[in-house]
């Protein structure tokens, strides 16, 4: 059987070689006009890491510093009083939350960060209804609750205690994904 392509060589390898030569032809073509889109998508990607990056930076540096309220949740109990200023950088990373741009583009990163918001903003719920002022910024779980109703009370400061506690180990897992996946 002759074909159009070498007469000497059999059918079955005239299409192999005219998908090799077809191959390197369309190689060559795409090499030169993909690669600026290819470019264009590897400096899009570039720049979301950075903006990611920048944004933990951001968190770990700035919102949530491990020796500032992160460390406070991690030491103190909640059955003694607190001054309750401890706690203000839950509530600017929960008010940042609320922009659109704080975001990561990582889902892992952001799926964490989004975990860790919902643990802080119960967090500050438990505190906003169970605590009051005793002195000034001191706040506390009122004593009376201990006599008057010990079980609700064990129970309230128990919740507070180990809602810090998931908060901090939230926290942990943000802070050393994060220095894997930025290097920082």
């Amino acid at each position: 059987m002759q074909t159009f392509f070498f007469k000497s060589i059999h059918y079955k390898y005239n299409i192999y070689i005219f998908v090799l030569i077809n191959f390197i032809i369309i190689h060559m073509i795409d090499i030169n006009f993909l690669t600026p889109f290819f470019k264009e998508f590897l400096n899009k990607r570039e720049e979301k890491r950075n903006n990611d990056k920048a944004l933990y930076m951001e968190i770990r540096d700035k919102l949530l510093t491990q020796d500032g309220s992160i460390r406070f949740i991690r030491e103190h109990n909640f059955r003694d009083p607190f001054n309750w200023k401890s706690l203000s950088q839950l509530n600017k990373f929960e008010n940042e939350m609320k922009k659109k741009s704080f975001f990561f583009f990582d889902l892992e990163i952001e799926k964490i960060k989004l975990n860790l918001n919902e643990h802080i903003a119960h967090f500050n719920e438990l505190i906003c209804i169970n605590t009051f002022v005793v002195i000034n910024d001191i706040q506390s779980v009122p004593e009376e609750w201990e006599y008057k109703n010990n079980v609700h009370y064990n129970k309230v400061v128990n919740e507070m205690n180990q809602e810090a506690d998931k908060i901090s180990e939230i926290y942990d897992k943000f802070i050393i994904r994060g220095k894997k996946k930025f290097r920082v």
